[in-house]
C-alpha cells in the first residue's frame, strides 16, 4: 500500500530497537548513536518521510490509524489557513523555533506557552501529500510511541468502546452555569455601566456553559477519546475545505499526569484524560511570506436573518470596535497596514460581520509578542480592555481558561494563531459546551441567551447527527424556572 512508506518510517524511527531510514525516502539517519550525540552536544536533529496518495480516502485511512496506533502523552490536532491538518505529538526537549504549537489562555494577562512535538504529521488533502517528521531530542518515550504491530494493522483497528456524544446530549442531565436569571442580571449590568454617564467602556464579552452528564454513568476513557478524535479528523481530511479551522487538543492524564490548561506546568490530574476540541471561524493572524493577516470578526445574526446584518447599527458599531482595536496595535508592528471593507461571512448555523485587516511585519516580532499584542481583542473580551476586565470580573461574567485562549503552529516559514471559539470539553464524564455575546448598550438578555446556544450549534452540528442538533439546541436555551 502506499501509505506503507510513512508507517515504516514512523516504526522505524519512533520505536525502541534498531532504527533505519529507507535512503530512497531523502531522510536523515536516526541512529542511537547519532540522537545520542546531538543530545550530548545539544544540536537538533530530525528526520522526514514524505508520500502522495491517490485518493482522499486512503490519505484519511493512514492519518485515522497513525492516531489510533499511537500511545502518546498529549496529541494536538490544527488546521492551518492554507487547509492543510497538522497532527502533533508528544513534546520535544528542546524548542524548534521553525516547527512550534503554541497555547495562551483566555486571562487578563496573557502568557503564550510554546513547544516543539516529538513527531509532526502535515496532511495536504489538497494535494494529497502527507509529511512526517520526527525531532530526536525528544524523550524516548515522547518519539517511541508508534508500535509497528498496530501501524501495520489494517485501518478498521477499533478500540473496545467508542464515543457516542449524542447519548450525553439526548439522555444526561443538563446545567446551565449560569441559569438565565444571573445571566439577564448580568447582561443588565454590563448595559448599565455602558449606557451610564462617564463611563468609557464601549463592551463587555460574556459566555456561558452548557454541561451535559450521565451522573456517573460514562467516563471517558483514552482510548474512546482517540477513537473521536480519529472520527473527527477523518471526517476533515473528506471534506478539504471546511468553513472554520479546527483545533483538538487531547492529553491522557492519566499516564502524564498533566492537562490541557496551556501554561507549561505539571499538573495533578486523577480524574482521567480529557479533550477540548474547537471548531472555530476566527483566526487571530496568520503569518506568511512577511505579512499578517488578521480578522475582526464580531457582530452576529441567525442565518436566516443574515442579509440584515450589513445594515444593522448596533452589529456594525460592535465590529467597528474590534477592527479599530486591531488596526491600531497592528499599526506599532507592522506596515501598509490595509484595511478591506466591512462583508458578511456567511456559516452554515450563523452569519457575521467580517473585516480583513493585513500588514507587513517588521522584523524580531515573535508570534508570543503578537499573540500578547492582540489578544484579548474587544471580540473575546471587551473595549477598552481594562475597564472590561473589571466590569466581568464585578458582575461574575469573567470566564477564563480554555475557551476563547489561543492555539497555533509554526511550520514552513508559516504561523496561524486560532481563537478558540465553538468549543467543547470533554472531561470527568461531562461535555461542556461554550458559547459568548458581545455585550453592548442596546443588548437584550433574551437575544443574548438563544445567541450563545445558536454558538453552540458549530459543534453539535459536527459530533452528533443531524437530526437531533435542533432538539438538543431547544434544551440549551430553554430557561427553567426559578434560574
Amino acid at each position: 500500500m502506499i501509505r506503507n512508506a510513512v508507517i515504516n518510517f514512523l516504526a522505524e524511527n519512533a520505536c525502541a530497537g534498531k532504527q533505519t531510514v529507507d535512503p530512497d525516502q531523502k531522510s536523515d539517519t536516526l541512529s542511537e548513536k547519532n540522537v545520542n550525540t546531538a543530545r550530548s552536544e545539544n544540536v537538533s536533529l530530525r528526520a522526514l518521510a514524505e508520500d502522495k496518495f491517490p485518493c482522499l480516502e486512503e490519505l484519511a485511512d493512514t492519518l485515522e490509524l497513525i492516531i489510533r496506533a499511537s500511545a502518546c502523552r498529549e496529541t494536538v490536532v490544527i488546521s492551518g489557513s492554507d487547509e492543510s491538518l497538522y497532527l502533533a505529538f508528544g513534546r520535544c526537549r528542546g524548542l524548534h523555533k521553525d516547527t512550534m504549537i503554541f497555547r495562551s489562555l483566555f486571562e487578563p494577562q496573557v502568557n503564550s506557552f510554546s513547544y516543539t512535538p516529538g513527531v509532526l504529521i502535515a496532511a495536504d488533502p489538497a494535494k494529497l501529500t502527507l509529511r512526517a517528521e520526527i525531532y530526536a531530542d525528544s524523550d524516548a518515550d515522547e518519539i517511541r510511541v508508534f508500535s509497528r504491530e498496530k501501524l501495520t494493522e489494517d485501518s478498521s483497528l477499533k478500540y473496545g468502546d467508542n464515543l457516542e456524544p449524542e447519548e450525553f446530549f439526548l439522555n444526561g442531565d443538563l446545567t446551565q452555569v449560569p441559569g438565565y436569571r444571573e445571566f439577564a442580571r448580568r447582561i443588565g449590568y454590563i448595559t448599565g455601566v455602558i449606557n451610564s454617564s462617564g463611563r468609557t467602556l464601549k463592551k463587555a464579552v460574556t459566555a456561558r456553559r452548557a454541561v451535559f452528564s450521565t451522573g456517573g454513568i460514562r467516563r471517558f476513557s483514552a482510548g474512546a477519546l482517540k477513537n473521536f478524535i480519529s472520527r473527527l479528523v477523518r471526517e476533515r481530511v473528506l471534506k478539504v475545505r471546511d468553513e472554520s479551522y479546527l483545533y483538538l487538543g487531547f492529553a491522557d492524564a492519566c499516564r502524564q499526569e498533566t492537562d490541557m490548561s496551556g501554561d507549561g506546568k505539571e499538573h495533578s490530574a486523577t480524574d482521567g484524560p480529557e479533550l477540548f476540541v474547537s471548531f472555530t471561524p476566527e483566526k487571530l493572524f496568520s503569518i506568511r511570506d512577511g505579512r499578517i493577516y488578521c480578522d475582526a470578526l464580531a457582530g452576529s445574526v441567525p442565518v436566516e436573518q443574515g442579509d440584515a446584518l450589513i445594515r444593522d447599527p448596533k452589529n456594525l458599531n460592535e465590529n467597528r470596535i474590534v477592527a479599530d482595536f486591531i488596526d491600531d496595535r497592528l499599526r506599532t508592528i507592522s506596515d501598509d497596514v490595509q484595511r478591506m471593507p466591512v462583508k458578511l461571512k456567511r456559516l452554515s448555523y450563523i452569519t457575521h460581520l467580517l473585516i480583513e485587516i493585513s500588514g507587513n511585519i517588521k522584523n524580531n516580532i515573535s508570534t508570543e509578542e503578537i499573540i500578547r499584542l492582540l489578544h484579548p481583542t474587544p471580540a473575546t473580551l471587551g473595549y477598552p480592555r481594562e475597564e472590561a476586565v473589571r466590569v466581568l470580573d464585578g458582575c461574575g461574567a469573567l470566564l477564563t481558561g480554555m475557551y476563547a485562549g489561543t492555539a497555533g503552529m509554526t511550520y514552513g516559514g508559516c504561523s496561524t494563531a486560532l481563537v478558540m471559539l465553538r468549543s467543547a470539553l470533554f472531561r470527568n464524564g461531562e461535555i461542556t459546551l461554550y458559547g459568548g455575546a458581545g455585550i453592548m448598550g442596546e443588548s437584550d438578555p433574551l437575544s443574548e441567551w438563544k445567541e450563545t446556544g445558536l454558538k453552540m450549534t458549530a459543534v453539535l452540528k459536527r459530533i452528533i447527527p443531524e437530526d437531533d442538533v435542533a432538539r438538543v439546541l431547544a434544551k440549551i436555551n430553554m430557561m427553567k424556572s426559578g434560574e
